[in-house]
């Protein structure tokens, strides 16, 4: 359900969120006559209740690809989402950095390469081409998207490498494929700037070249002592040894009796230990 507050004025009348006029953060007035309006905590929008959008204004304002950025970016499609006008505006900007990242990289005149940095990049995009790939499957339509925002600034500091124009064109048409689902305005736009036809074509996957370290937390009694680089899906025993061999927080657990200990694959390990 998408969420929003509701208002009413005195006569507990209930108002349109265009009847309402914010003044500061505590206190909102009905616009026709400047009386005090009673704000409600944010419940599923209503027609009875009036509190809701028009999604015409939003559209002609934003753009349909920033509305549906925001709703699939504010929570997984099972939690009711809260509608926020503010994160539509930060959604229309940031998919003007993505136009303008396009616009930058086609525009760019870089025909030296440097190998290392090449090959870098593409295991990076393709880790990514995964882990979205992934992501949209399972409908974890919010963590698509953090992943874009991940991308995105890897792609921006390209434009200042020595990466080559082909190699960089060909990795933001994969994003930008990537992207249809969710902007498929703006990807048929980028992807028109990049002279790319393949617009119903998804990205191979080479499972072979997925960036295979992980960052995983060291937590001592929930607060985290230590971020370590491991290879990704190592079992409980295997990261215990890496700690004891590397990691910072061995020092936490030394001649510390270890109560339990709490862990998640390619995430954190939590040590539960005895005060005393």
């Amino acid at each position: 359900m998408v969420c929003y507050k509701s208002y009413k004025d005195n006569q507990v009348n209930w108002l349109y969120p265009d009847e309402v006029e914010k003044i500061d953060n505590n206190r909102f007035v009905k616009k026709s006559d400047n009386s005090e309006v009673n704000v409600g905590p944010p419940e599923s929008m209503s027609k009875s209740k009036k509190n809701t959008i028009d999604p015409e204004i939003m559209i002609n304002q934003y753009g349909a690809d920033s509305v549906r950025w925001f709703i699939l970016s504010d929570s997984p499609p099972d939690k009711d989402i809260q509608w926020s006008a503010t994160g539509v505006e930060a959604a229309n900007k940031f998919l003007q950095k993505i136009w303008n990242l396009n616009y930058l990289v086609f525009n760019r005149d870089v025909n030296s390469s440097n190998k290392e940095k090449e090959s870098k990049l593409l295991s990076e995009i393709n880790n990514f081409v995964f882990k979205i790939d992934e992501s949209i499957s399972s409908f974890k339509f919010n963590v698509s998207i953090s992943y874009f925002y991940q991308v995105y600034k890897i792609l921006k500091e390209c434009i200042e490498s020595e990466i080559s124009n082909k190699v960089l064109q060909e990795n933001i048409t994969k994003i930008m494929t990537l992207m249809m689902p969710f902007t498929p305005h703006l990807s048929h736009e980028c992807l028109e700037l990049m002279k790319s036809s393949d617009y119903n074509k998804w990205p191979e996957i080479d499972k072979k070249d997925i960036l295979r370290e992980i960052k995983l937390a060291v937590q001592i009694n929930g607060k985290t002592r230590d971020i370590i680089s491991i290879d990704k899906d190592l079992n409980e025993e295997e990261v215990n040894v890496f700690i004891i061999k590397h990691s910072k927080a061995k020092k936490y657990v030394d001649s510390k009796k270890i109560i339990k200990t709490i862990f998640v694959k390619n995430k954190i390990i939590n040590y539960i230990v005895s005060s005393k």
